[in-house]
């Protein structure tokens, strides 16, 4: 049986399927390039409940200067009108930004908007990537 959305027994479907691994390698990661002085925005297509789960139990969407959320705009990734609100919001051109994801479509839909993107599959490789593209400060 499937728990009806928002009701107690989804919440604690979706929670115990949660795992901490990887959002605090992700945590990290964020707060590292935040404190290089990059800025950091976040392109979510995930639904509004889940964001609200996230957002109570990570407290994550506070390290982003600026969201989208494709529930909220009705744009979502790949299309090219989702990466272009979020770069707008920081009054960026598409070389000026890099784009993160573990979608192969998104990614490849940023970099034929000019973006710098990387396809995310372990930590190992993200950190070796970054090294790679981005200057320490």
């Amino acid at each position: 049986m499937i728990p009806v959305r928002n009701s107690p027994a989804w919440r604690d479907t979706i929670s115990n399927g949660v795992s901490e691994t990887p959002r605090a390698y992700a945590r990290g990661v964020i707060c590292a390039l935040k404190q290089q002085g990059y800025k950091l925005g976040l392109l979510s297509v995930h639904g509004k409940e889940w964001i609200e789960f996230c957002n109570q139990k990570f407290d994550f969407h506070k390290l982003f200067d600026s969201i989208a959320y494709s529930y909220k705009d009705k744009v979502s990734k790949p299309d090219k009108r989702s990466f272009e609100l979020i770069m707008s919001k920081f009054h960026a051109d598409p070389g000026e930004c890099l784009f993160i994801d573990d979608s192969l479509v998104n990614v490849r839909a940023a970099r034929e908007l000019g973006m710098f993107a990387i396809q995310f599959a372990t930590a190992t490789e993200l950190e070796t990537e970054l090294k790679q593209l981005l200057p320490e400060n």
